[in-house]
């Protein structure tokens, strides 16, 4: 294959070598930063397809095997990681806009002719979602009272309706030395905050943009108390 930079073709391999300083400066009361790699192939297509992923990156030290024998490493200091992904996705510009079209029923020529005269069609190819999902249909969120959560909030969109705020419903979060309970999010922007959640209870976790929570961008998550029963162990 040739240099990178250019498009790696359906059915062939590239490996990508990225390189971390080790004198990164990570950000205050922060050990941790996340980023996101996604298909090259056909950007906006492969996009809206959902075809993109996510890398943490951790401060030297911060990683250690939980127990003797374990396989993987988890962060010192915490006890769960949760990844939400916030953006706009528009399914006419996804890769398989018209192969779903044509499960219904759409020609080529029809979906083109309802993009360029009916407004509502339009509007109803955008999906304003949590992780891919709307209305709060996500599976949710478990988190354990009084445990140590740290939450990575993504925005992937390039679109003028991917400036999203992120708002916790129940909990503050600790974001770069300050007590939040909202964070902003431009287009292609990665936020990272940690929670001690302290109210039991289900609660919502939503962007605050009025239009967008209308259409949908809004999420549960769980706070339950784990209590220790003796023999019978965990409930």
């Amino acid at each position: 294959m040739d240099l990178p930079g250019q498009f790696v073709q359906p059915g062939d391999k590239y490996r990508y070598v990225w390189d971390i300083p080790a004198d990164y400066a990570f950000p205050e009361n922060q050990s941790s930063v996340i980023w996101s790699y996604s298909s090259k192939s056909s950007p906006i297509g492969d996009v809206n397809a959902g075809l993109l992923g996510l890398v943490v990156i951790y401060k030297t030290g911060t990683l250690e095997f939980p127990s003797p024998g374990s396989m993987f490493q988890r962060p010192k200091g915490i006890d769960q990681e949760v990844f939400t992904l916030m953006t706009n996705t528009d399914e006419a510009k996804s890769t398989y806009y018209t192969e779903s079209g044509a499960r219904l029923g759409f020609s080529v020529d029809r979906l083109k002719e309802l993009e360029a005269t009916d407004p509502l069609f339009k509007e109803s190819n955008r999906m304003y979602h949590i992780n891919g999902y709307v209305y709060n249909n996500n599976k949710v969120i478990d988190i354990v009272y009084g445990s140590r959560v740290r939450w990575y909030v993504i925005s992937f969109g390039v679109s003028d309706e991917d400036v999203h705020t992120a708002h916790w419903h129940g909990a503050t979060m600790l974001h770069h030395g300050h007590r939040v309970d909202v964070v902003d999010l431009t287009p292609i922007s990665f936020q990272v905050v940690d929670m001690i959640p302290d109210n039991v209870g289900q609660w919502l976790f939503h962007c605050h943009v009025a239009s967008h929570f209308e259409s949908g961008m809004s999420a549960f998550y769980q706070i339950e108390e784990v209590i220790y029963t003796g023999d019978e162990g965990w409930e």
